[in-house]
């Protein structure tokens, strides 16, 4: 399972599944969610439910189980053969999420995938939504080679009877009789599986000159139905035109992915390329309606004066200019008292203060 977002969980060890069903068994859940102060309810239950599968004692299910028994041991152990639980989900066609039920009751830990593994996978999958051809065939690869796994699997797990009924799957031994089996399947999903395995060599080419020369069998003419074919599972997608019209019939990318063969994320790739998608293809302009010219208002009749902007007056001549004051033509008594004064406030001495002021007014006196 996901670890939580919780620095403890770092820092602390997590205790072994048998011993923590063993203390809840006995003790109760309180006395275990004490012990290990640093872990959820939710995660030590899960410990738990590991433990108590390890220990022998399964689990009852609340509910019929949603796939088959094969079904589980191919997703089980096709995610332990690639590494990726999400892996032997997709390729033995379960949900996403519940994988995790199915190894908790045989007390198996959800295998996980590295960081790096992980970020090229989801930028992949991103370019492959946005119409990367490459990204695309990459995840195309990727997902035939889960299946090309799944498939070794599902021919040799029914091998071995009985299963166990906790852990991991018994696998068969390499034997003349398993390739024999396997005949025909994916050498390098064969190799992944069982890495000893030695798969039936190619027919030589004088076998294959000879079967050359055979006489072609006759086949037998096919009655057509009555009713429009779908497409069979085929290896390519059909053309743009028939595209547009199955887009027109079922717009939903799951159902036409089923339809032609494909995967969802080729579906979306050549939905985009068409332009059928929600988001409109890449450097196709948004084309926005004309605009409308707006009538001219139609004003009702007003005695409001319309605003005028502001303009400058043209100045007078200074000539022009006529004052009417008149200044004196000498100071007084009080004029002169407070012209001392505001020399004085220059720094200057009273008997300075009043010569400068006797100076200035001498100076100003008309001759």
């Amino acid at each position: 399972m996901a670890r939580e977002a919780n620095v403890d969980l770092d820092v602390y060890q997590d205790p072994d599944p048998v011993v923590v069903h063993r203390i809840i068994a006995q003790y109760g859940a309180e006395a275990a969610a004490e012990r290990w102060h640093w872990m959820s309810t939710r995660r030590l239950a899960s410990i738990a439910a590991r433990g108590r599968a390890r220990d022998g004692a399964l689990a009852r299910l609340r509910r019929t189980s949603a796939y088959e028994p094969l079904t589980v041991a191919v997703a089980i152990e096709t995610a332990f053969a690639l590494g990726s639980g999400t892996a032997g989900e997709r390729a033995a066609g379960m949900h996403k999420g519940n994988l995790l039920n199915y190894l908790a009751q045989r007390g198996l830990d959800n295998p996980a995938i590295t960081p790096e593994e992980r970020g090229r996978v989801s930028r992949d999958g991103a370019r492959a939504l946005r119409g990367d051809v490459e990204a695309a065939a990459r995840v195309e690869a990727r997902h035939a080679y889960e299946r090309a796994v799944a498939g070794v699997l599902r021919v040799a797990i029914p091998m071995i009877d009985p299963q166990p009924r906790v852990g991991r799957y018994r696998l068969p031994e390499p034997s003349p009789e398993l390739a024999a089996a396997l005949a025909g399947h994916d050498p390098v999903a064969v190799a992944t599986v069982f890495p000893g395995l030695v798969l039936p060599a190619a027919p030589s080419p004088a076998d294959a000159e000879w079967e050359a020369a055979a006489p072609p069998a006759v086949a037998t003419p096919v009655t057509p139905a009555s009713k429009e074919p779908t497409m069979p599972f085929a290896s390519k997608v059909p053309s743009d035109d028939v595209i547009r019209a199955h887009h027109a019939e079922t717009p939903r990318a799951l159902a036409l992915a089923k339809r032609w063969g494909v995967t969802d994320v080729t579906v979306y790739k050549h939905l985009a390329r068409l332009g059928l998608t929600n988001r409109r293809a890449k450097g196709e302009p948004l084309a926005l309606p004309a605009p409308t010219p707006a009538a001219a208002p139609e004003h009702e009749p007003s005695n409001v004066v319309p605003f005028e902007a502001p303009h400058a007056e043209p100045a007078p001549a200074r000539a022009a200019l006529q004052w009417d004051l008149a200044f004196p033509s000498r100071l007084g008594l009080e004029d002169l008292v407070l012209a001392v004064a505001l020399a004085q406030r220059t720094g200057l001495v009273a008997d300075d203060a009043v010569r400068f002021v006797r100076a200035d007014a001498a100076a100003a006196r008309p001759a």
